[in-house]
């Protein structure tokens, strides 16, 4: 049995060696090329409107805080 895992190995020179991995960037951007419509869209939504998206979280962590307080 071999070290290295076979599934991620190449023949470089005669010798079995792991490639290298792809930038941060790039595999960032093969995430976003995999989204469908719906999922961006979303995201571009909440990013866009970030003003309102504030103030609901807001709102939200208002009443969550008013009922872990035992609150009216």
């Amino acid at each position: 049995m071999t070290q290295v895992p076979t599934a991620r190995t190449v023949k470089h020179r005669g010798v079995m060696v792991t490639p290298p991995g792809r930038p941060l960037g790039e595999r960032i951007a093969a995430a976003l090329d995999r989204l469908e419509a719906g999922p961006r869209a979303f995201v571009a939504a909440v990013i866009g409107l970030r003003p309102v998206t504030a103030v609901v979280a807001v709102g939200l962590g208002m009443c969550w805080a008013a009922v872990i307080g035992n609150g009216p």
